[in-house]
């Protein structure tokens, strides 16, 4: 009997392990849309509304209000409002666009928006998925994946700053086949001008688009 006990002790302690490392892995958001389609309201509020989720998005805006900070996390046409708990990581410290994993309470949903609360910043990614020459950009978005962490390098072509970003242009086989780089309005690109050799590091666009990166990181 003991010999028993212990074994269903050990087979309960995998099983939660298993969970525990499937949940970490999270979820994009445009995959969640898609899974929930077909529901009615009251599955919906059943099986997601006021329980704890998990997300993976691009990190677009940050804004404090009365002392509060709320992140925005989005793909195409979706975005995600999450109010932080002061939990988990320092948003301070993650640079803006990056591909990020945040967990907290869903609150709200609509076809274009979420809300979620008590929400915090899990892990943000940063391996490179590939790294590819600006030269061989055709060659990238035959077999390039919505979300990669794809590491460019080229001579900048275009840099132009519009309201709510910057964008940079990279030299590749012609105009239209070059790699599009945006940065947020705050990230300061005064140091780069056309003619520079640069790398970049962006998340690429799941909207179809790949040519367009977010771009996170540039040297």
């Amino acid at each position: 009997m003991k010999k028993l006990v212990t074994i269903g002790t050990i087979l309960l302690a995998l099983l939660a392990l298993i969970g525990c490392s499937s949940k970490s892995n999270g979820m994009l958001i445009n995959d969640f849309y898609s899974e929930i389609h077909g529901l009615s309201q009251d599955e919906l509020d059943d099986l997601y509304i006021g329980k704890e989720q998990e997300f993976i998005g691009i990190l677009l805006d940050i804004v404090n209000l009365e002392d509060q900070d709320t992140i925005y996390i989005g793909v195409v046409d979706i975005l995600v409002g999450c109010v932080l708990n002061g939990e988990g990581i320092d948003v301070s410290e993650v640079p803006l666009y990056s591909k990020v994993l945040v967990r907290g309470i869903l609150d709200e949903y609509s076809a274009m928006s979420m809300k979620i609360s008590s929400c915090e910043i899990e892990k943000v990614y940063t391996t490179v998925d590939e790294k590819v020459k600006a030269s061989d950009y055709s060659e990238w978005k035959a077999n390039a994946q919505s979300y990669e962490i794809v590491e460019v390098t080229g001579s900048v072509m275009i840099i132009s700053k519009i309201d709510t970003y910057t964008m940079i242009i990279l030299d590749g086989p012609d105009y239209r086949n070059s790699f599009n780089i945006v940065f947020h309005r705050s990230v300061d690109l005064s140091e780069f001008q056309v003619g520079d050799e640069v790398t970049i590091r962006g998340i690429a666009s799941p909207d179809g688009a790949l040519s367009l990166l977010y771009g996170y990181w540039i040297r």
